[in-house]
């Protein structure tokens, strides 16, 4: 399937009327799939995951996620994630993020200015792109 990546999550994270798919790939890659409408009560629940996945990795992790099935989201949500970024580079090495949408992508450039040089935050618009750099990851990461 174009522009898809097929295996079945290892798990649902869901709250409102929003949902992330999670999927472990390797020890040290996360990938993470939004669907649906974003609350800060989903955003704490991705964050409280992340976080889970870096102390069981031991390392610092990589985090791929594809937002392009995110159909809005409240403040709260960007700014429950943004407060979580300035704490998470000791779990989390990189963040690759994959939008199509401009709203959503003006909330991405907005956080990535206010986090600066702390970590790695990377926007995607091309699945390639994106699929590329995951596909990488995962190959050097087993």
């Amino acid at each position: 399937m174009e522009n898809e990546l097929s295996p079945s999550p290892a798990k649902q994270i869901s709250f409102g009327k929003g949902s992330f798919s999670v999927w472990y790939p390797s020890q040290y890659v996360l990938r993470l799939s939004a669907h649906g409408f974003g609350e800060a009560g989903l955003a704490q629940l991705v964050c409280q995951e992340m976080d889970e996945a870096g102390r069981r990795a031991g390392r610092p992790i990589m985090v791929f996620t594809d937002d392009r099935k995110l159909t809005g989201y409240e403040p709260s949500y960007r700014k429950t994630f943004e407060d979580w970024l300035y704490g998470c580079w000791a779990r989390v090495a990189s963040i690759h993020l994959l939008v199509d949408s401009s709203i959503v992508e003006m909330g991405v450039a907005v956080v990535s200015m206010k986090i600066g040089d702390r970590g790695i935050y990377e926007m995607y618009r091309d699945f390639g792109d994106w699929k590329a750099r995951f596909d990488q990851a995962v190959k050097e990461h087993i």
